[in-house]
């Protein structure tokens, strides 16, 4: 797969957990969800006709089991889970449509696994992400042909209230300036329909371009909502959720400007440690800059020129994915770097990484389909088969100054050599917890699922 040069690889660490599953069980969908409380997890699997749930101390000793059916026919799609206590879990399912959402509660105490079928229908709305933050599970929905959103919130008796969003008032500016609903901006934001109208980041783990790029993303800092739309390629709309209370405000920022550039010209933000990072790239220039996100005072400006050094990078131009195998080149050429910019996708993240921030900043080209690669580490790892992308790391203090030195390895980049040694495992999960990150798959040979700790 891919050869990260320059950058420091660390070791996967030993396997933490093999459960054994019996023979023939097959598995649809595997979650593990970890109890920040007293650090134990949980195991879930799900397939057709049966289903089967593992409780593991911190120590990673199994204490409790529950086999129950399959999920109710409608809901075959189960989306993710929160603890509700030291030994209950709640679920929540949704049919293949994503318009009919249940309820399930397993009590590793009793053992069992109840559901509650049709908790939400939908009805002339569409869903547009899940998430789980503070011990409560949240569905996000829009109004169909609106500015109406609405979040359905769970809590932890798997009891939910639903909330309303309205964003009428709002002028939602499309890529030409007209104005247009919100449905609009995030279903086809530059015309064209998209796969994953909402890309979900989770700014607590590295994130590869392709999915950084995406033209509509949502964050959560902080008990925050945060939607960034870059639609058009001038300003990004911002809108904040505070998730306390479900007040919302709407922020525009304007992007990078470069003068006398017209056509050619690609935008991109990311929203990280209440600050709002925006690129915009051209042929002959890249330019970034770091607001604060609640005055959208300017803090930092880079650039990127044309036949000069870049001199804010900790290493050589990365060029990485289709076309090049399973590795990785690197090349001192800005020139091939602001190219390839102003002919695909621009993107940045930022991650950070002992008490420094890391900007990954770049563009990437697809391959085979439009936006809709997945969602964290998982999706990040396999994104190269698809794409084409080019890219720097660059390393800032906290208050983004520029730092010389080696950028050292990260979580993601661990994931991708273990993943290029080992092979690609099956219904895999990456999650973060205290004192690191676990990574599960499935070995098929031996009918394993095996948990790592990184």
């Amino acid at each position: 797969m891919l050869v990260f040069l320059g950058v420091l690889i660390s070791k996967a660490q030993d396997i933490v957990l093999e459960k054994q599953l019996p023979e023939g069980f097959k598995i649809k969908r595997a979650f593990q969800i970890p109890n920040k409380t007293n650090n134990n997890l949980g195991l879930f699997f799900f397939n057709k006709k049966e289903s089967k749930a593992f409780l593991f101390d911190n120590s990673m000793n199994e204490k409790s089991s529950i086999e129950f059916d399959a999920i109710l026919n409608k809901y075959s799609s189960p989306l993710g889970g929160i603890v509700t206590n030291q030994n209950k879990f709640i679920f929540i399912v949704c049919n293949n449509t994503s318009d009919k959402f249940a309820v399930g509660e397993f009590d590793f105490n009793s053992k069992k696994a109840k559901f509650k079928g049709s908790e939400i229908e939908l009805k002339k709305e569409r869903f547009l992400q899940h998430f789980a933050v503070e011990g409560s599970f949240y569905i996000l929905t829009i109004n169909n042909r609106s500015s109406i959103l609405n979040l359905y919130r769970f809590n932890n008796q798997g009891e939910h209230k639903k909330e309303v969003i309205d964003l009428g008032e709002t002028n939602f500016r499309h890529w030409n300036n007209n104005i247009v609903p919100l449905t609009t901006l995030l279903y086809s934001p530059f015309g064209k329909a998209l796969e994953t109208p909402l890309q979900k980041i989770n700014t607590k783990t590295p994130n590869s371009l392709e999915i950084t790029a995406s033209p509509s993303k949502m964050f959560i800092e902080n008990n925050k909502l945060y939607l960034a739309l870059e639609s058009n390629r001038s300003v990004t709309q911002a809108i904040t959720i505070d998730l306390d209370n479900f007040s919302k405000t709407v922020t525009t920022f304007n992007k990078p400007f470069i003068a006398n550039v017209v056509n050619g010209r690609k935008s991109n933000s990311f929203i990280f440690d209440n600050k709002y990072f925006g690129v915009t790239g051209a042929s002959d220039i890249v330019k970034m800059e770091i607001k604060d996100f609640d005055t959208r005072e300017v803090l930092k400006t880079y650039e990127i020129k044309k036949g000069e050094n870049i001199p804010f990078k900790n290493a050589a131009i990365y060029f990485e994915g289709t076309g090049l195998g399973n590795r990785s080149k690197q090349i001192d050429n800005t020139n091939r770097f602001l190219r390839n910019i102003s002919r695909s996708e621009v993107g940045i993240s930022v991650f950070n990484q002992n008490g420094n921030n890391v900007i990954t900043l770049g563009s990437f080209k697809e391959g085979v389909s439009g936006f809709g690669i997945g969602y964290g580490p998982i999706a990040a790892v396999y994104s190269y088969t698809t794409t084409k992308s080019t890219f720097i790391k660059c390393k800032f203090d906290k208050n983004y100054n520029y730092l010389e030195g080696v950028v050292k390895s990260n979580v993601l980049d661990s994931l991708k050599k273990f993943v290029d040694e080992n092979g690609k495992g099956s219904h895999e999960e990456f999650t973060k917890v205290s004192d690191g990150y676990l990574y599960g798959s499935f070995n098929k040979s031996l009918n394993k699922y095996v948990v790592r700790r990184f």
